[in-house]
């Protein structure tokens, strides 16, 4: 490895990430990247006013000629397994036949290469934390370790390897461990401690993308026994679980059972935003939810010649695109902790997307665009328990921050395309993302907001509805 330079970064105004926070103006940022102890390269010396800081001799100046730095994005909720192109994977049939593909030398050699390149797009569109939800056979970890050990220029990736689902659940056929009683649900997450994981993360309701009948998608899967279970073995290790719910019975038997994020969401009430503000069970005494309003509006939005769902999963996610905005609103006017994620990976949800995310939280939050950063920012960092590392651009904190034209609370789309990055105290000059073709075309197709009207197959015979679906 080349021997890393300090930096001072000059002549630029400071969005440190404090909700409150004045901007810096005319601000230096040191960075220390020559240090003895090489874990601690890469930190932020000092960021202040320039009369407050004197540039210490040797280090490497970078006029930033009165551009606006902020702290890089943090992505709640990916699947670096994925780029957001839509797979032919929407029986359970082809799911396996890909798992299986992946779990061979050469399958594993191509879903690395996968996840590096999507990796790699996430942190030149200004992610430079990515905690990733689960990718086929813990891929993610290995990855993670190669940024960790230097290899490899990317962004901090916090990582659950395969999930823990239920027989026949979601992800069962792909992504999981499946475990089907407590012990079981113990045993999965020790499984994932050993592969490495950061976190647990859970499906304890029915998803969209694999659901077969209408309804399914909220159905309850994982028992409360079994939620409770994996949280507390969770726990007993310091990890966090995560659980993927998408009605209101989940996100109560996930709060119950004790989970520190609810992703997606649905529906909520005054005694679940209780629940989530008070959480004796949880790790760290309360839980937050984290909406990912980005996937569910991109596959409703379009018709699915482009998205490849099944006529049942298009209609299941028209009914969950509702209960996850509305989880959403209600839970910030209850005071929940909100995490910012758009499930990047997932069909016509690339990585260098998630800045939509934060237009979507301004749109259904009614927020300004300095709110909708700080979710995506330090809000983020104290959800997933990394807010001493990074999150905001403070003395002591890693050196994750994006730079800009111009000031970004007044326009989200300058998050776009920003003019650089640095990650771990690593500068990349004009950093740029890989396009997925499919996602381009399907923005450039039909959709709701351009008078598409017939989104799903037409003369299509629906699998009958499920008995009492879960609201």
């Amino acid at each position: 490895m080349p021997v890393r330079q300090n930096l001072a970064f000059v002549n630029c105004n400071v969005i440190d990430g404090d909700i409150d926070s004045e901007v810096i103006q005319d601000a230096v940022i040191l960075v220390r990247n020559r240090v003895e102890d090489e874990g601690k390269a890469g930190r932020i010396e000092a960021v202040a006013g320039k009369e407050d800081v004197e540039i210490p001799p040797g280090y490497r100046v970078i006029d930033l000629e009165g551009k606006y730095v902020m702290p890089g994005l943090i992505n709640a909720h990916a699947h670096l397994i994925g780029s957001g192109k839509p797979r032919n994977t929407r029986t359970p049939a082809a799911r396996r036949r890909l798992a299986e593909f992946l779990g061979t030398r050469v399958g594993r050699a191509i879903a690395l290469k996968w996840i590096r390149q999507n990796a790699r797009n996430a942190l030149h569109a200004g992610v430079t934390t990515v905690r990733t939800v689960g990718d086929p056979h813990a891929y993610s970890i290995p990855i993670r370790r190669e940024v960790e050990d230097g290899r490899m220029i990317g962004p901090r990736i916090l990582a659950a390897g395969k999930i823990i689902a239920s027989s026949g659940g979601h992800g069962a056929d792909f992504l999981a461990y499946v475990a089907d009683s407590p012990w079981e649900a113990r045993k999965a997450v020790r499984k994932a401690i050993q592969d490495g994981a950061d976190f647990i993360k859970i499906a304890s309701t029915g998803g969209v993308s694999d659901s077969e009948r209408i309804g399914e998608a909220g159905r309850p899967e994982m028992t409360l026994e079994e939620i409770s279970a994996a949280c507390d073995e969770a726990h007993r290790a310091g990890l966090k679980v995560a659980s993927h719910v998408h009605s209101t019975f989940g996100v109560r038997e996930a709060l119950l059972g004790g989970v520190d994020t609810v992703e997606h969401g649905a529906d909520l009430n005054d005694d679940l935003i209780r629940l989530f503000k008070n959480n004796p069970r949880s790790l760290m005494g309360y839980s937050a939810l984290v909406p990912t309003l980005s996937v569910i509006i991109n596959v409703t939005d379009h018709d699915t010649r482009y998205t490849r769902f099944t006529p049942v999963q298009y209609e299941n996610g028209t009914i969950i695109r509702d209960r996850m905005i509305n989880a959403f609103r209600k839970g910030l006017e209850g005071g929940v902790k909100i995490g910012v994620g758009n499930d990047a990976g997932v069909v016509l949800t690339p990585h260098y997307d998630v800045w939509k995310e934060l237009l979507h939280f301004v749109e259904y939050g009614n927020m300004t665009p300095r709110q909708a950063i700080f979710h995506a920012t330090k809000c983020n960092a104290e959800i997933l328990g990394i807010d001493n590392v990074t999150g905001t651009i403070k003395a002591g904190k890693s050196a994750d921050f994006v730079v800009l034209e111009e000031d970004p609370t007044e326009n989200l789309a300058l998050l776009s395309k920003p003019s650089m990055v640095v990650v771990f105290g690593h500068v990349i000059e004009n950093p740029t993302v890989r396009r997925v073709r499919e996602v381009d075309a399907a923005s450039h197709g039909e959709s709701k907001s351009m008078g598409c009207v017939n989104r799903s197959p037409s003369g299509v015979t629906h699998p009958p509805r499920m008995k009492n679906p879960v609201l």
